[in-house]
């Protein structure tokens, strides 16, 4: 089965070489092993929190795996982006993405190219952000709670990107307090979130509810 899992380092272009080729791999490390790991092949404080983070969430998956089916739809997606993506708390991050739902990069003197986004303290307006090319949409992210939809002139702000037909979910990522706490992830568009591998409901302001039910209806 590990052999289907695709190959971290062709998820992240600056990922350690002989540190894990998939998330099944990863899970296998104890935090000691894992150091020396990174340690051996260089691996940058920051890249190495990521990886850490990354590690916690695979061991997630597969404690879970035999005790219940796994989610799949929006839910699963939002939480592996939730954890790759790790924006910053309580603040808005907007990815572009291409055609096939890829992240969009540039050329980056360090690292040899970064992942493009946009970091706002409100939701952006389209003139804001980054050009997409043909086919592309928008992903817009934010390590919180859903309840920010509840102050004024935030759903109405999503709304016009949504409207706009270039926005394909709005996340919200909060993760777990500790290794026994699994992170909560919600998917605005889907109307619904997961914590760990359990659905959990997403609830608002009765008004605020009734105009996300409409944010992606044409």
């Amino acid at each position: 089965m590990a052999a289907t899992l695709r190959p971290l380092g062709e998820i992240f272009t600056d990922w350690p070489a002989d540190v894990a080729d998939n998330l099944a791999e990863l899970a296998t490390y104890d935090r000691k092993s894992l150091e020396e790991a990174l340690a051996k092949a260089g691996t940058d404080a920051e890249m190495a929190e990521l990886i850490f983070e990354l590690r916690g969430h695979a061991l997630d998956l597969k404690n879970a795996a035999d005790r219940e089916e796994p989610l799949a739809g929006p839910e699963a997606v939002a939480n592996a982006l939730g954890v790759t993506l790790s924006p910053p708390p309580g603040k808005w991050i907007t990815y572009p993405l291409d055609a096939s739902r890829r992240r969009l990069s540039a050329p980056h003197k360090k690292s040899g190219s970064r992942f493009l986004c946009t970091i706002s303290i409100k939701v952006p307006e389209l003139s804001e952000l980054h050009p997409l090319p043909e086919g592309g949409v928008y992903l817009l992210v934010r390590r919180d709670g859903p309840e920010v939809l509840n102050i004024p002139g935030v759903i109405e702000r999503i709304d016009r990107l949504a409207s706009s037909g270039l926005l394909a979910d709005c996340v919200f990522y909060q993760p777990g307090h500790d290794s026994v706490t699994p992170s909560t992830v919600y998917s605005l568009r889907g109307h619904t979130g997961a914590r760990g591998r359990t659905s959990v409901p997403l609830e608002l302001d009765p008004q605020v509810e009734q105009k996300a039910r409409k944010l992606w209806i044409q």
